[in-house]
């Protein structure tokens, strides 16, 4: 009899086990943490139309530099579905160490409410919502199997927008003519009042802000404006300062919210 209630123990116990980690392929109660395998990033493409951009990467560093990730998004009036199915290798190894990695676009959206889906490897599903607004993309998932957010909300890059530094090696000759530029770069335009987040090309923490890369110089000033002019009267100060002398000192780098590298 006791042996009897063992078995009976077991049994019951392996259909709890079975019931509470079934993965439901609808998303439905689930409740299965499964460890993280990718990170997921929000970055938004200005060149040729605004578009929300979902950055992917493996959390284990790969031993080829060219490994990628297959995945794809789609989405309907109301709903957003991001799937993540497998790490891919490549056919021909550049050998090194570096994560796999891979940028999936949406659709430019309309602002709004979005519910929002992320599909692992068809079988892990993780809900949660999308908004997107005038300033700001924000995910808010309920769970996050399989992987993390880097950054769950984005900034805007707004119309008129631009951002950049002036680089110089030589500080004594240099900074006096990045000074200048800066100035005269001022006197086109206003200030960009930037509130403080993650923009995808750069941070804002504090009103500082943190070009993302940061520039390779060892001496260096970055800016962020509204421009109060058209781009060509921008171009004819960037032509100004490189071919005069300050040209030998200077790296001036512009980008504009039209995703011009200028």
């Amino acid at each position: 009899m006791v042996g009897h209630l063992k078995y009976l123990l077991l049994f019951f116990a392996t259909l709890l086990c079975v019931h509470s980690c079934k993965v439901d392929g609808k998303g439905k109660d689930q409740i299965v943490k499964v460890e993280p395998e990718f990170t997921i990033d929000l970055f938004e493409k200005l060149a040729g139309g605004k578009t929300l951009t979902f950055t992917i990467k493996s959390i284990d560093l790969q031993d080829c530099l060219n490994y990628g990730i297959d995945a794809s998004s789609g989405h309907s009036t109301s709903f957003i579905r991001l799937v993540i199915n497998d790490i891919v290798e490549p056919e021909n190894c550049d050998p090194g160490p570096a994560f796999a990695s891979t940028e999936v676009d949406v659709t430019p959206l309309p602002n709004g409410n979005y519910d929002f889906q992320v599909v692992l490897k068809d079988a892990i599903f993780s809900e949660g919502k999308l908004n997107v607004g005038p300033e700001k993309y924000q995910v808010d998932m309920n769970t996050t199997n399989g992987f993390y957010y880097v950054h769950k909300e984005l900034m805007r890059i707004q119309d008129q927008q631009i951002w950049g530094y002036v680089g110089y090696e030589d500080k004594d000759q240099g900074k006096p003519y990045a000074d200048q530029f800066l100035a005269d770069l001022a006197s086109i335009c206003s200030d960009a009042e930037l509130q403080n987040g993650y923009y995808g090309y750069f941070n804002v923490d504090g009103h500082e802000l943190g070009l993302i890369p940061a520039p390779a110089f060892t001496n260096f000033q970055e800016f962020a404006f509204q421009l109060d002019v058209d781009t060509e009267t921008l171009k004819d100060l960037l032509n100004q300062y490189r071919n005069s002398a300050a040209g030998d000192y200077l790296t001036i780098s512009v980008n504009t919210w039209k995703g011009e590298s200028l």
